[in-house]
């Protein structure tokens, strides 16, 4: 099986997108969630086509639909209506589209934290009060606390135009601790949510990459919404779309999400991820074997190098949560912002935790070759020293 991250470190530090010009040439970043990945063979011939062909016109027909509803049924034994998918831009678009088809603007909005900082930014730009609720000790849902946050918005909550009180904005697999609901977990919070009369919203970019089994969150919640893309699996963040999808008891179908966002996306971008969903299968393998291989070495360096860090193993995602809390005595700068201290000290751009909402946090995206993560380790710990 070919690793798509076996690419020459001076090809992937020419690339001109955001995670290499980001930052000065003398910076390793592992931070924004790129990867350092070969694209797929299908999708670079599908771009070609419709480049080559001048098939450079508007989006049109259903097969982004039929494409992924084939793909979620043979990944994850999910049947998916194509007639309850929306296409949208990308999926924090989809989010807030779907925030406000079904919520007032005075309906309170719910996550948990630490969490990607666009599911509290979003919403709050958008005019919605957003209260995060704390993931728990394992970094997992804490269900109790967020039916404790639903009772108490739901004392002052009016329901909207959709019967809703309010949202809770799940992210599935979780960002940035790579933690995966389990089913349980998700059919708890569709009871607490239901009880206090909140929808559940959820942000499953990164579905492809669960290590474990993944549950899609209409399966067991089927008054929620969902959105999903191949952006990430697939490195297309340059060519995004993205679908919402509608539970088979959702309020209002996700093709009512605003006609702006729906009429607004690239047809070359649908190209790309229907040649993604359709004829990308054997590279997405090969890339999920890729990416253990990286976690495993990630674990393994971290154990020898760092082990005074907080780490758990994601179990999805090509990011690890890093917590350099126990550096605090020797540096106050590792419980504030320990990512702004490695990059001017070592050169080595992490995520910040403080967006996140943890400030002694950083966050490592492994999506890279070998040699790149070694030397990135490399730095942080020269910089521990």
């Amino acid at each position: 099986m070919i690793d798509p991250f076996d690419l020459p470190a001076e090809v992937v530090r020419t690339r001109t997108s955001e995670k290499w010009q980001h930052y000065p040439a003398d910076v390793l970043p592992v931070w924004v969630a790129e990867m350092d990945v070969a694209p797929a063979s299908a999708v670079v011939a599908a771009v070609e086509h419709v480049m080559r062909s001048g098939d450079t016109g508007y989006a049109s027909g259903h097969a982004y639909h039929d494409a992924f509803a084939r793909f979620a049924a043979d990944r994850w034994q999910w049947s998916v209506n194509p007639k309850n998918i929306a296409t949208v831009p990308n999926v924090m678009l989809g989010m807030i589209g779907t925030i406000e088809l079904v919520l007032d603007r005075s309906c309170p909005v719910v996550t948990s934290a630490p969490v990607y900082p666009p599911l509290m930014d979003y919403p709050r730009a958008a005019g919605y009060e957003v209260t995060t609720v704390a993931l728990d000790a394992q970094s997992r849902l804490d269900i109790d606390a967020i039916a404790a946050t639903f009772a108490r918005l739901a004392e002052t909550a009016s329901p909207g135009k959709s019967g809703y009180r309010g949202a809770y904005l799940l992210c599935n697999p979780h960002n940035p601790t790579g933690v995966v609901p389990t089913a349980a977990e998700l059919r708890a919070l569709g009871v607490a949510a239901r009880e206090h009369g909140f929808v559940v919203i959820s942000d499953e970019i990164h579905a492809p990459l669960s290590f474990v089994p993944f549950t899609p969150v209409l399966t067991v919640i089927p008054d929620a919404y969902a959105v999903l893309s191949a952006s990430k699996a697939w490195n297309l963040a340059g060519l995004n779309v993205a679908a919402v999808v509608s539970g088979d008891e959702a309020v209002y179908p996700a093709q009512r999400v605003a006609p702006y966002l729906q009429s607004a996306v690239s047809h070359v971008a649908i190209t790309a991820h229907i040649a993604a969903l359709r004829d990308g299968a054997d590279w997405l393998d090969g890339l999920r074997a890729a990416l253990l291989q990286r976690r495993e070495l990630l674990g393994a360096l971290l154990a020898k190098r760092l082990p005074m860090l907080g780490y758990r193993e994601p179990e999805g995602t090509y990011l690890a949560w890093l917590d350099f809390a126990a550096l605090a005595s020797r540096d106050p700068a590792w419980a504030t912002n320990p990512a702004k201290k490695l990059l001017a000290e070592g050169r080595v751009a992490l995520s910040p935790g403080a967006p996140f909402g943890a400030k002694g946090f950083a966050r490592f995206n492994f999506a890279t070759s070998q040699e790149l993560l070694i030397e990135a380790v490399d730095r942080i710990a020269a910089v521990v020293r």
